[in-house]
């Protein structure tokens, strides 16, 4: 699922993360409703910090919010 990109370079790392988890959603491996692996473990993952997958999941929303609409609940995990 949403684990490949690795920091190589200078590029903006939230862009290329933010366009995985379009990939996702297009291919359908996320649904209306999926819950979204932690931001924590999303950082972990693509050894990025947690305010670079918090800015990709923003940008996704800002960009499109009646396509990528994200609830977050106070101590539930990111759902589609």
């Amino acid at each position: 699922m949403i684990n490949n990109i690795k920091a190589q370079n200078t590029e903006l790392l939230y862009l290329k993360i933010a366009s995985e988890i379009k990939r996702c959603i297009a291919n359908g491996e996320l649904a209306p409703g999926d819950t979204v692996t932690s931001e924590r473990k999303l950082a972990h993952n693509y050894g990025v910090s947690y305010d670079t997958i918090r800015k990709a999941i923003q940008s996704l929303a800002a960009c499109r919010p009646e396509i990528f609409h994200f609830e977050r609940p106070i101590g539930i995990p990111t759902a589609v």
